[in-house]
């Protein structure tokens, strides 16, 4: 018998408010900081997240509060949750990356140079970094922990769909208002900025980021600096050539995925595979499933730019 779209939606949203309710249920009963936050974040109350990440030590905090977003005095309360992070993980570069928010908009008391000069100042920051954490993994694995074992049938489908809409660890698009401000001739190549640019590049990459917009906004300041033909950025081109290969064959797998969970017929590996992205990020998600797939990193490169040039001679060809 075919079970209405109707009815699966209602049965959807009955199987999401039991997932819900148990998370937060475990969650509240824990009454630890990092439990509390969480659930916060969960419940998306935007004035008392950050109001406990900023009373209290703990960068993970600071960091669900800064995912999830403030309530009031928006501008000032991100202010204090950036500065926050900062002082208490100077080496993570992801708290370097953040603060490049200060520049978004325009500040009437910044004079141009000075303006140059404190991005100067975060291109040096992010430079001496020696890790990049955005705050992931904990965070999510508490939620797994609460939620119990991976549900089956259309508890899988549900249980996806809710964690695409929780808020996420991507970072936002001031944040790449670094790529910018290293782009010449504002940087040109070979000048000390240039330099500065490279060096904090190479700090992202070396701190293996999770996330693959990272590692490519990373990737593209050495490009458009003309570094990338040097070594490693010419290994970690191929990485990320075959990362963008596997990304579109999961997305593909993704629909497949839904189609069969809904149907409560789940796929096991692919419900692996989305746990992992979204517990560790989509870098390490992947790259396992590489592994795993036992395919070769060079052929999946090849694949993507054999790909890219055949899209970039059909959009030639319109333009004639």
């Amino acid at each position: 018998m075919q079970v209405s779209a109707d009815l699966l939606k209602a049965k959807a949203y009955e199987a999401g408010q039991r997932i819900r309710a148990l998370r937060l249920a475990q969650l509240d009963a824990r009454h630890d900081d990092l439990s509390r936050g969480i659930a916060l974040w969960l419940r998306g109350q935007a004035d008392a997240l950050p109001a406990l990440a900023l009373r209290r030590n703990d960068p993970r905090l600071v960091r669900l509060a800064l995912r999830l977003g403030c309530k009031v005095d928006v501008e000032a309360c991100r202010c204090r949750l950036r500065d926050r992070w900062l002082q208490l993980e100077p080496d993570n570069a992801a708290a370097w990356l953040v603060q490049w928010e200060r520049f978004s908009k325009e500040d009437p008391s910044l004079s141009p140079g000075e303006r140059e000069r404190q991005m100067d100042a975060l291109l040096a920051g992010m430079a001496q970094a020696t890790r990049h954490d955005r705050g992931i993994a904990e965070p999510m694995q508490a939620v797994l922990t609460a939620s119990g074992p991976a549900p089956g049938g259309l508890h899988a489908t549900v249980e996806m769909l809710e964690w695409h809409y929780l808020p996420d660890a991507a970072p936002r698009t001031p944040e790449l208002l670094w790529f910018e401000h290293c782009r010449p001739p504002s940087s040109p190549t070979g000048s000390v900025r240039a330099r500065a640019c490279v060096a904090a590049a190479h700090a992202i990459w070396n701190a293996e980021p999770v996330l693959l917009m990272d590692a490519l906004s990373a990737f593209a300041v050495v490009r458009q600096l003309g570094e990338h033909n040097n070594p490693p950025w010419d290994l970690r081109e191929r990485r990320l050539d075959a990362l963008m290969t596997m990304l579109l064959r999961q997305s593909s797998s993704t629909a497949e995925f839904m189609v069969r969970g809904t149907a409560c017929q789940p796929d096991p590996v692919l419900q692996d595979f989305h746990r992992q992205w979204l517990m560790e990020g989509d870098v390490p998600a992947l790259l396992a499933e590489i592994r795993r797939q036992g395919l070769d990193e060079s052929e999946l490169a090849a694949e993507h730019r054999a790909r890219m040039a055949q899209s970039n001679a059909a959009a030639s060809a319109a333009s004639r």
